[in-house]
C-alpha cells in the first residue's frame, strides 16, 4: 500500500448521516488506524456538502464519491491506497 496524503471530508448533516455516513466515520477511522496511516490521512467532517440527493457523501482529496455505502467505505479506501491515486 502506498502512503500518499489523503484529505477524507464526511458529510455529516443530517441527510448523509441518517443515510449512512454515522456508520462510515468509524469504519474510516478503524481503517486508517490498523493501517497505520495517521501520518497520511486527514479525516475532518462538515455539517452539509450540500449535494443532500446524493448521500451519503465523501470527498476525498477534493473528489465527491456519492452514494456511499458503508459497506463500501472501506473497499473504496483500499482501491484508492493502493492504486496511490486520488481520484
Amino acid at each position: 500500500m502506498k502512503k500518499n496524503s489523503y484529505n477524507i471530508e464526511i458529510c455529516m448533516g443530517s441527510s448523509c448521516f441518517s443515510r449512512g455516513n454515522r456508520f462510515s466515520l468509524p469504519i474510516i477511522q478503524s481503517f486508517v488506524k490498523e493501517n497505520k496511516l495517521e501520518a497520511n490521512i486527514n479525516v475532518t467532517g462538515c455539517l452539509c456538502s450540500e449535494n443532500c440527493s446524493k448521500g451519503p457523501i465523501l470527498i476525498i482529496n477534493e473528489i465527491l464519491y456519492d452514494q456511499v455505502h458503508p459497506d463500501s467505505v472501506k473497499d473504496l479506501l483500499l482501491h484508492l491506497m493502493s492504486e496511490g491515486k486520488d481520484e
